[in-house]
């Protein structure tokens, strides 16, 4: 009898053109290669009838040829008495059909979910959410490398596995990260072509723009290692060396002031540096300072979007005497 499009597809035969699309999404995600990596063959092979399934059920023509004939009918051409001349068929209503050969997975989820989508290193933050039963449905993280083409009948897109990435720590300093820095990093990379392997020294340019964040990550695709035409992205992490004087909290800078108790009923003045070599006052009069206050100076933080910046929190440290003459 042949496959059950439907049936692969968890649809009754009367399923809308929606109810077809919610499916596929639903069990393309699941079913992913990569995100079955314990049962890899068996979820290939799953990915691949579930995306064949689709391509004919969300087909007007191709299902109504399904529908009367089922799937030999379709892959022969239209049913009883096969293909005409160049491999067309009458299919019902006297239109003209291809025998279908069945596509390759990665296209149709490409066309399903955008460009860019067939491969590894996915984000499908976007892609989930839109039906209730979708198991990933507030979406998920990328994937650490891609997957295979497939064969079958339509031909496999014979694409290499992505090797996973190479990730880097750049270290950098709090004025590195207020103001941007530009750094020339040395990478060696292996390089290998049948049973050779060499090594490859190049120098990447990574620019630290200003009031990037700790754990930002900066991609450089294909310039890690290269094994038989799999390649390899480097990945850049920011990682922020402690300062002498600010701590970072978000876009804020925090500066942690030791003062008397004396001061802290009286009032204080005070010259901060910043981060760009500049100094600001704080001037604090007419305010008992007591242990929660914290003094906000506007603009003195860290840059973020739109070219405004964070503020400058002063915090207090009040020193408390041991005795009272």
């Amino acid at each position: 009898m042949g496959k059950d499009y439907y049936a692969v597809l968890g649809l009754s035969k009367g399923a809308s053109v929606d109810d077809i699309k919610k499916a596929y999404k639903k069990l393309a995600l699941k079913w992913h290669p990569d995100r079955n990596l314990n049962n890899k063959e068996a979820a290939e092979a799953k990915f691949k009838e579930i995306a064949e399934a689709y391509e004919v059920l969300s087909d007007d023509e191709k299902r109504k040829i399904y529908d009367q004939f089922g799937e030999e009918g379709l892959k022969m051409g239209g049913g009883p008495g096969g293909p005409g001349m160049g491999g067309f068929a009458r299919g019902p209503g006297g239109a003209q059909f291809h025998a279908f050969s069945g596509s390759d997975p990665f296209k149709i989820f490409e066309q399903f979910f955008g460009r860019g989508a067939g491969g590894g290193g996915m984000n499908f933050s976007t892609m989930g959410g839109e039906d209730d039963d979708d198991p990933f449905g507030g979406g998920f993280g990328g994937f650490g490398g891609g997957f295979s083409g497939f064969g079958g009948r339509g031909g496999g897109s014979g694409r290499p596995r992505k090797q996973p990435d190479a990730v880097i720590e750049i270290s950098c300093s709090l004025e590195d990260l207020y103001s941007g820095v530009t750094k020339n990093l040395k990478v060696t990379r292996n390089i290998q072509e049948g049973q050779q392997t060499r090594q490859e020294t190049k120098n990447l340019v990574v620019e630290i723009k200003p009031g990037y964040k700790p754990g930002t990550k900066i991609r450089y695709e294909g310039e890690g290692d290269q094994i038989n035409g799999a390649k390899q992205d480097i990945v850049f992490v920011i990682k922020q060396k402690q300062h002498q004087y600010y701590e970072r909290e978000g876009d804020d800078l925090v500066y942690h002031a030791n003062i008397t108790l004396q001061q802290a009923l009286t009032g204080i003045k005070m010259t901060l540096p910043t981060l760009d070599n500049r100094s600001v006052e704080v001037y604090i009069r007419d305010q008992i300072i007591t242990p929660n206050y914290v003094h906000r100076i506007a603009g003195e933080g860290m840059p973020k979007k739109g070219g405004f910046k964070g503020d400058m929190l002063v915090k207090f440290n009040i020193r408390f005497p041991t005795h009272l003459n």
